[in-house]
């Protein structure tokens, strides 16, 4: 307990809190009141209430939709408020190396990690920088998020690649086979969200990882809704890329990417975007225009002047999580949006689109209202109390939900009553 409160002190120690204009957000508080905050000693209900007191919400909405941008909880809102104060003031040399933190979380070693921007700056990393010959063959999804599938598709376009597209299956056995069996001797890379942004459904990472290792071919992950949602440990998973981000489950500031490039992938993977950090040296003059070797790392990657302050904000978010816990977050997200699922599959205008399969079911929930269209539910008033993602991508024309550490029960169960209203 002493060294949570250390933790939280040190996040807010010296914050000029008058910089932090929170004013209409309903916070509620005195600010002061989370320098000491710790949920130990704290059971059940008790203890996710408390935990839900760091966060600030706009009046009068229930927000459903950390799948697309996580709330920052209030330390780690402070602890960046005087990381950019720091910056300000000209102090912009980092006083630790955050990429060992996100390393450890990620389960990688600190080699393994670029610092990126976001997701889609990763996934375009990796998109460009293999080597891939004409014809060769992507295989993908029909629910991917265009940050995964553009980058793809552009490649294909440079490159004239070719792609063999699934639709997940409603178990992780019945995924897996669909993928075996768009191999062929073309097939160079296996490209998947790790979870996806249409239903929330967990792919099978680790076989199909395994499965393409077995084959020769690479294994991609768009992990954009892994770190926060559920446990991560890059090696175990034995993907050779997985990209990702801190603003949506992880609560972290936007603007901040993790790259995982597993360390034998790494000089396969061409560098076309490089900068400072990027090399071991170089000269440019009259008598000689050389370069050394790329950093022998996938720092190499990160490729020019990035913000510190989101740096030490992603750190900063990861240990907010792992005050609370980060098993009991995971589980926390998980039961709620089982509670929600079972909730909705008992309306018989609700068509549930994530899978029931426990395995394959996280903390997303995406289902369709028989009879409504996406223009019924955007233009009904109601909608407006509820911040939740409309989602056009597949032609789903359907609604997701996410559920996360500070939702509610009673939140669940009012959002149940709107679409029980909603039947035709």
């Amino acid at each position: 307990m002493q060294g949570r409160r250390r933790f939280l002190k040190h996040l807010i120690a010296s914050t000029s809190l008058g910089a932090l204009n929170l004013s209409g957000i309903g916070l509620g508080q005195n600010l002061d009141s989370h320098t000491d905050w710790s949920p130990a000693g704290l059971e059940g209900e008790a203890f996710w209430k408390d935990v839900r007191k760091q966060y600030t919400f706009y009046p009068n909405q229930i927000y459903l939709n950390s799948a697309t941008i996580g709330l920052i909880p209030i330390p780690v809102r402070l602890a960046i408020e005087k990381n950019f104060a720091s910056l300000a003031q000209g102090k912009y040399y980092l006083p630790h190396e955050p990429r060992e933190k996100v390393a450890e979380f990620l389960g990688a070693d600190v080699s393994e990690i670029s610092l990126t921007h976001n997701t889609t700056e990763g996934i375009n990393i990796i998109a460009n920088g293999l080597p891939f010959r004409r014809k060769d063959e992507i295989i993908i999804t029909d629910h991917e998020h265009v940050g995964n599938a553009f980058p793809w598709l552009n490649r294909a376009r440079l490159s004239g690649l070719r792609f063999k597209v699934f639709t997940p299956a409603p178990t992780a056995a019945e995924t897996l086979n669909r993928i075996a069996s768009l191999i062929t001797r073309r097939t160079r890379i296996i490209a998947v969200p790790h979870i996806t942004c249409t239903t929330g459904q967990i792919l099978p990472i680790r076989a199909i990882a395994s499965l393409a290792r077995s084959k020769g071919i690479w294994s991609f992950v768009d992990g954009a809704h892994g770190p926060g949602s559920t446990a991560l440990d890059m090696h175990d998973l034995g993907c050779d890329f997985y990209a990702t981000c801190g603003h949506k489950w992880l609560c972290a500031p936007a603007g901040i990417g993790m790259l995982y490039i597993r360390k034998e992938m790494l000089d396969t993977v061409e560098a076309h975007m490089v900068g400072a950090y990027s090399g071991m040296g170089w000269t440019l003059n009259h008598q000689e225009q050389s370069m050394l070797s790329l950093t022998q790392s996938a720092h190499r990657f990160d490729y020019g002047t990035q913000n510190k302050a989101l740096i030490l904000g992603l750190q900063d978010a990861v240990e907010f999580m792992q005050t609370i816990g980060l098993e009991k977050i995971y589980a926390r997200g998980r039961t709620l949006a089982a509670y929600l699922q079972e909730k909705l599959l008992a309306l018989p205008h609700v068509e549930m689109l994530t899978p029931t399969e426990k395995k394959s079911r996280g903390t997303i929930i995406g289902f369709k209202v028989k009879g409504r269209s996406l223009d019924y539910f955007r233009k009904h008033p109601q909608l407006m109390h509820f911040r939740v993602r409309i989602v056009p991508e597949s032609n789903l024309d359907s609604l997701r939900i996410s559920t996360h550490l500070f939702n509610t029960y009673a939140e669940l169960d009012e959002f149940v009553d709107f679409i029980e209203k909603t039947k035709p």
